[in-house]
């Protein structure tokens, strides 16, 4: 399973909305390609907006965190902001020191999911990023 993350918070509602955007259209590359793929925004997003459920950024990222110890990699959706992006330098942190593989791609690389990019940075060997497109 791969775990997908990219930066959410922001004070923009704007930013926040396209954020959420762009996650679950990479999500939704991954689940056309056969990929099994969790993206906590799909999850968090609609709970809080739909279902009240008001929990602190801290209570998410524990929740959050605790799935992606049972991915196999993380998948690093590198839209702007993510190096800024308390909840990915957690997760990031996280999946390195559990030493699964992480695989960085930028906005621009989306529409190519499930394949990606020569430049795309890795950590560690992907096992399910395998296809490479050439420039």
């Amino acid at each position: 399973m791969i775990y997908l993350c990219c930066p959410f918070t922001h004070g923009d509602p704007a930013v926040q909305a396209y954020r959420y955007k762009m996650s679950c259209k990479a999500a939704s590359k991954l689940f056309a390609a056969g990929i099994v793929c969790f993206n906590p925004l799909a999850n968090s997003v609609p709970a809080a907006e739909f279902g009240g459920c008001d929990l602190s950024h801290e209570k998410w990222l524990a929740i959050d965190l605790e799935i992606l110890r049972r991915a196999d990699e993380l998948l690093v959706v590198g839209l702007d902001g993510w190096t800024e992006s308390r909840g990915v330098k957690s997760e990031l942190f996280e999946a390195l020191a559990l030493a699964k593989p992480v695989t960085l791609v930028t906005e621009a690389d989306i529409d190519l999911l499930p394949k990606i990019p020569k430049t795309a940075l890795h950590f560690l060997r992907s096992e399910i990023f395998t296809e490479v497109v050439h420039d």
